[in-house]
């Protein structure tokens, strides 16, 4: 069974450096990211799954700069952390704190 799940995500407002003494603010923005995963696949595959969905959903495309790259990440965080809670499954959560170890591929 599929199901759909859409998980609202807040992207941080940063400032990143243009130049010396140059800097822009990135405004503030909120997105939803649509994670559709088959309920009976294994927890280890819906979870790599959703970090690949956050990932994708968060990490803007060519080159970044340092402070990019850290709200990416956090935003990215943000998305998986959100995503887990909203699945509630126990076997996730595990996954997601660390508490379970997976088979190495």
């Amino acid at each position: 069974m599929m199901t759909l799940y859409t998980i609202p995500a807040a992207l941080l407002a940063a400032a990143v450096f243009l130049g010396p003494s140059a800097h822009a603010e990135i405004p503030a923005k909120t997105f939803q990211v649509r994670f559709t995963y088959d309920t009976s696949a294994p927890a280890e595959e819906i979870y790599s799954d959703l970090q690949r969905t956050a990932r994708k959903a968060c990490y803007a495309y060519g080159p970044n700069s340092l402070t990019m790259l850290h709200v990416n990440r956090a935003c990215a965080k943000r998305v998986v952390d959100a995503g887990v809670k909203q699945l509630g499954r126990t076997d996730i959560g595990m996954l997601h704190d660390g508490r379970v170890q997976t088979a190495a591929r």
